[in-house]
């Protein structure tokens, strides 16, 4: 079975701030419900798992993303996600997700199409309600990245190295696999406020990564949806 999804999102941050999110595969994917990487094979390689509620069952699939494409000209990026839970049913997703400029200025939208296959024993559920839980899922996707591009700092806390006139720039990254932007996002703070107090000559904690994706982004979603 496979079910298209075509949708726009927007979001109240700059495309830079957006695209500092979507060019980080582990803070992207910190913003999926449910969602995990526990290991990075190579550049372009992630192995990881994923959750999701199908009726009343919760279904976990083990698997791998690959980076497909990564366009910073377009601020465009392209992952195939592949998983397989115990009872032989597999899933396999083609996403490309982009940031646009939005309807009004310092704002962007974020562009999401994806194309799911499903086999096995998920493949007999109804359409409808597959469609539906992606819908919801995607939904669920955007309101996480909206929150995190939001505190993504501005570009000109991106630099490295030294600035104009002289001055050094942020020695936080905002990509990589054990990046300040994504183990913020994961642990449920705001990545600008690293950058903030890095600036101000004041230090900005950060979660232990030892805390795991899980835990954080389980603070993160109970206090985005009021449950802290």
């Amino acid at each position: 079975m496979q079910i298209d999804f075509d949708k726009r999102y927007p979001v109240a941050a700059t495309p830079e701030q957006a695209w500092a999110v979507l060019a980080d595969i582990r803070a992207t994917v910190a913003c999926w419900p449910g969602a995990a990487i526990a290991t990075q094979v190579d550049t372009r390689n992630y192995q990881g798992t994923v959750g999701l509620q199908v009726g009343a069952e919760v279904v976990r699939l083990d698997g791998g993303i690959e980076l497909l494409a990564m366009d910073a000209a377009r601020r465009e990026l392209r992952l195939r996600g592949q998983g397989r839970e115990a009872q032989g049913s597999d899933v396999t997703v083609q996403l490309v997700t982009r940031a646009e400029a939005g309807d009004v200025p310092g704002s962007s939208a974020l562009v999401a199409r994806a194309t799911v296959t499903l086999g096995g024993r998920l493949a007999q559920t109804e359409k409808r309600l597959l469609a539906s839980i992606g819908d919801r899922l995607l939904g669920q996707f955007a309101e996480n990245f909206r929150a995190a591009a939001a505190a993504a700092p501005p570009p000109v806390a991106l630099r490295t190295g030294a600035g104009a006139g002289g001055k050094r720039g942020s020695k936080l990254t905002s990509s990589g696999a054990d990046s300040t932007l994504t183990l913020m996002v994961q642990a449920g703070q705001a990545p600008g406020a690293a950058f903030a107090a890095q600036e101000s000559g004041t230090a900005a904690p950060l979660a232990p990564a030892a805390a795991g994706p899980w835990a954080g982004l389980r603070r993160w979603l109970a206090r985005l949806f009021g449950r802290a």
